[in-house]
């Protein structure tokens, strides 16, 4: 079953998303909105562990539902929503926030702020 074919999303953005270096990849969609994902969203622990849990995939306009979706429900090991890239590397841990006396979402806008993540 091909997953891409949602009547929402055009060919030629298929073809863009999927091909790099003549090889193609399979791009996340959104859970919230079917959208090609940006992000990953999930679980962590301490900042200086590595490991998480990915609970599902996000476009750049749900991060701020995701992580607020995610806030309080994590499992006792991993209790921080975290944002990881499609590399599924944490870039965004929401104990910093947390530390910093923010609220996560506060602390997602200014990460975004300073990095100039684009949407």
């Amino acid at each position: 079953m091909n997953r891409y074919k949602a009547p929402y999303i055009e060919k030629s953005d298929l073809e863009v998303a999927t091909v790099t270096s003549g090889l193609k990849k399979e791009v996340p969609l959104c859970s919230f909105n079917g959208k090609f994902a940006q992000y990953y969203i999930g679980y962590a622990g301490s900042t200086t562990n590595k490991r998480s849990k990915i609970v599902g995939a996000v476009s750049a306009e749900m991060v701020e539902k995701a992580i607020f979706n995610l806030l309080g429900k994590g499992p006792e090991d991993m209790p921080w929503p975290v944002v990881l890239d499609l590399q599924k590397d944490i870039i965004y841990h929401t104990f910093h926030a947390h530390s910093e006396e923010i609220s996560a979402i506060m602390g997602w806008n200014k990460f975004v702020a300073r990095t100039k993540h684009e949407f």
